[in-house]
C-alpha cells in the first residue's frame, strides 16, 4: 500500500475517483458511453507521464463530452437542454478547445515518452513534416513522391 501523501506506482490511480460519471447523466447509453471513454483514456494515460493537471484535463474532457451529448439529445428550450443554437454552439466550441488540447497533450507526452527510450521522431511528428513538405511540391511532383513514399513504407505495415 502506498504511504500517505505518495504518489502510485502507475502515478495516477489516486485520482481515480475524478472519473466517476456525472450524477446529472442519467441516459444509460451515454453512462455506458462514458465508462468506454474512460477506457480509452485510461489506456492512454498508462502509456504516457502526465502532470496532476493533465489528468484532471482528462477527466474534464470524458465529463463534458457526456453532458455535452444528454444535453444535445433535448430540444431546445426544453428542461435540461441547450436554451438555443448559440448555447449549443459555445458548448461546442468549448468542449473543441478541450479536445484540441487533449491531443497536443498527448502528441507531446508520446513524443516525450519516445524521446526518454530512444525511440527517435515520434510518427505524428515525421507525419506532420512530411505533409507539410510534400504541401510546398506542385501537385504534378507531389503525386509521384507520395506514391513512392508509400510503397516504400508499405513493407513495414503488418
Amino acid at each position: 500500500m502506498d504511504a500517505p501523501n505518495s504518489v502510485p506506482d502507475d502515478g495516477w490511480s489516486d485520482l481515480d475517483e475524478l472519473f466517476s460519471c456525472p450524477a446529472s447523466i442519467s441516459d444509460d447509453k451515454i453512462r455506458a458511453l462514458y465508462e468506454a471513454l474512460y477506457a480509452r483514456v485510461k489506456r492512454e494515460l498508462d502509456a504516457v507521464e502526465l502532470s496532476t493537471g493533465q489528468v484532471i484535463q482528462a477527466s474534464l474532457m470524458i465529463g463534458w463530452t457526456s453532458k455535452h451529448l444528454q444535453t444535445s439529445r433535448k430540444v431546445y428550450g426544453e428542461k435540461a437542454g441547450y436554451q438555443h443554437a448559440g448555447q449549443e454552439k459555445d458548448a461546442i466550441m468549448a468542449l473543441e478547445a478541450l479536445l484540441r488540447d487533449w491531443n497536443d497533450t498527448m502528441l507531446k507526452a508520446r513524443s516525450q515518452r519516445d524521446r526518454a527510450h530512444g525511440a527517435g521522431v515520434p510518427v505524428e511528428v515525421l507525419q506532420g513534416v512530411l505533409a507539410q513538405a510534400l504541401s510546398k511540391l506542385p501537385a504534378e511532383v507531389r503525386a509521384p513522391v507520395v506514391s513512392d513514399i508509400a510503397a516504400q513504407l508499405s513493407e513495414y505495415t503488418v
